[in-house]
């Protein structure tokens, strides 16, 4: 299996003890899935030939990454090199039906966001948890142009931010 190294799905991947099954990132078709239970990522691999559906644990991710080399995902290893992790292990719990979390884009609109602004916006607002609002007259041929409002979650002193949107015509077909 081969990703490209500018993908870390790893991230993503939940960070606790408690649910094994979402601690690493899972190998689906030509797919690799993180998931936390409240946000989720795919990225696209290139499968190579013997490449077995399961969890790649970050460690192998980072030492393929660190190497430039690919992973081999067998049944219940993954090899990197001359390196070689056992897959993380379930401990009976069964992956996500990540699937069914994944749906078109129904009609709406389309908006282009710099999230290390929008991440330096809720640190200037001392939270983690922000309301963004969507002004109505910002919409152009479903593409929205107007001011983004960003508030605190709990915004009762006036923490207020604005975030301009960023032009995103090369997104609109992917989306």
């Amino acid at each position: 299996m081969r990703i490209d190294p500018k993908y870390r799905p790893e991230l993503v991947a939940y960070k606790g003890e408690d649910r094994p099954n979402l601690q690493h990132t899972f190998l689906d078709k030509n797919l690799l899935v993180a998931c936390d239970g409240t946000m989720l990522v795919t990225v696209p691999v290139e499968l190579g030939d013997g490449d077995v559906e399961g969890q790649v644990s970050k460690e192998a991710l980072a030492a393929a990454r660190k190497a430039k080399t690919n992973i081999e995902a067998g049944e219940t290893t993954l090899k990197v090199g001359g390196t070689i992790f056992a897959r993380p292990d379930l401990k009976g719990y069964s992956l996500p039906p990540w699937r069914e979390s994944i749906t078109e884009p129904g009609p709406g609109m389309s908006v282009g966001l710099n999230v290390t602004k929008l991440v330096a916006i809720a640190k200037a607002l001392g939270t983690e948890i922000i309301g963004l609002h969507f002004d109505d007259s910002g919409v152009r041929d479903g593409v929205y142009m107007g001011h983004i409002h960003v508030s605190a979650e709990y915004s009762t002193k006036g923490e207020y931010g604005i975030l301009m949107p960023y032009r995103i015509a090369a997104l609109r077909g992917a989306l």
